[in-house]
């Protein structure tokens, strides 16, 4: 079947090429509208400058689906062997080896990727171009998983749980305390999601947390550049803070 002839896209110093553009990777279904390899290009080139800043320097597990939604999802760190020549690689210490990941520093290297059917952008805690490489992460992440599709757990702070398996909440809301291990990645800032409609992760202001329409899948491929332009994140790179006091607490409450 015939997706459409390919599209060369010039994204700074590179040429890109994007093979099957009209490839359906997210089928419409129940109302979600579908979209395209072209689609997913598309809104990456236009989210680059906001996406950009949050993976810099950090290693990547890729989220491919060749064959969109439907078909089968393959987790892959190691650089793709017919990746392009001029695409940032790092080479970082697993158990019994090393892996070489991509690393995103342009927009030509995010439209390469949504050319490979890459739809989830996974990013290490840590940079390898900072002092102490992948074993110092300058970022920390909580993950609050809800056992559905809403934030209504949010409201019910008493009802955690650490439990892994989803069998084993009981409708509690999830409170993942392994993102923060060597070698774990999390969702960057405005990565598309691979489940029906393209939700996308979106960063938010703290007045939007409590808007009434806000659950997971707010905002999309189709519009989450709106989002994007509104920055709620903008000052977050210069806005570090060491966790020398917190540890000092944890430390007064266990003696």
């Amino acid at each position: 079947m015939s997706h459409g002839a390919a599209r060369t896209i010039r994204a700074g110093r590179h040429t890109v090429e994007l093979q099957r553009p009209g490839k359906v990777l997210f089928p419409g279904r129940a109302g979600a509208p579908g979209y395209t390899k072209g689609d997913l290009a598309d809104y990456y080139r236009s989210v680059a400058p906001y996406l950009l800043p949050h993976l810099r320097g950090r290693p990547l597990m890729l989220e491919r689906y060749p064959d969109g939604l439907d078909g089968e999802r393959f987790p892959q760190k190691n650089v793709p062997g017919h990746c392009l020549d001029w695409i940032t690689r790092a080479e970082v210490a697993k158990e019994g080896g090393t892996v070489t990941h991509v690393v995103r520093d342009d927009t030509a290297t995010l439209l390469y990727l949504a050319g490979q059917a890459c739809i989830t952008l996974h990013r290490r805690l840590s940079r390898t171009d900072r002092a102490g490489g992948p074993g110092c992460p300058d970022r920390l992440v909580f993950d609050l998983d809800p056992p559905g599709d809403d934030f209504a757990a949010a409201r019910h702070p008493d009802r955690l749980t650490t439990a892994a398996r989803k069998k084993d909440r009981a409708g509690r809301l999830h409170l993942d305390v392994q993102r923060d291990a060597y070698a774990r990645t999390a969702v960057a800032p405005y990565t598309v999601r691979a489940l029906p409609g393209a939700p996308v992760a979106v960063p938010l202001a703290w007045k939007q947390v409590d808007e009434p329409v806000l659950d997971a899948r707010r905002w999309t491929l189709a519009d989450a550049v709106d989002q994007a332009r509104t920055e709620p994140w903008a000052g977050l790179p210069r806005r570090g803070r060491s966790l020398g006091p917190a540890r000092r607490r944890l430390d007064d409450m266990r003696s």
